[in-house]
């Protein structure tokens, strides 16, 4: 019987580090990033809650996603094998690239007036087309809302 080499048995047991969430927090806001699916969950912590509040269904981050759709043709960003996923390491952001399109989303936190720490997450979406022709372009995003907000 042949066993592995000792290379694959250190990529076997280091993969799943691999496909873990990466967490921001800052005031009452949690984001998690997936930076294997290209998805998000957010959450408010609440001063005395046990636990931090889902905003929107976080039983499958995959319920909630961005689509762009190009000349009449959609893309779900995260599914579709025409992008790549690439996690900005540097900031919290998605990058989803393709021959033909890079598509950015980036997160930022914002508080309100005379508030301490944020209250909330900005989302920035930027499409670079990058072919040399123009396109019909539309983005989607789908929030799956959490039954209990």
């Amino acid at each position: 019987m042949k066993f592995a080499s000792p290379l694959l048995l250190v990529f076997l047991l280091l993969f799943p580090l691999c496909l873990s969430a990466v967490e921001y927090s800052e005031g009452q806001i949690r984001l998690v990033l997936h930076p294997e699916t290209g998805r998000f969950s957010l959450y408010l912590l609440e001063e005395g809650a046990r636990r931090p509040q889902a905003l929107f269904s976080d039983q499958d981050p995959r319920t909630s996603f961005l689509s762009v759709m190009l000349d009449d043709r959609v893309y779900k960003m995260g599914d579709a094998f025409a992008f790549k996923i690439r996690f900005d390491e540097n900031r919290p952001a998605f990058i989803f690239e393709s021959s033909f399109m890079t598509v950015t989303q980036e997160f930022s936190f914002f508080g309100g007036t005379g508030a301490s720490g944020a209250h909330g997450v900005k989302m920035d979406i930027t499409l670079e087309n990058l072919g040399r022709w123009n396109r019909n372009e539309a983005l989607i995003c789908l929030i799956d809302k959490n039954a209990g907000y």
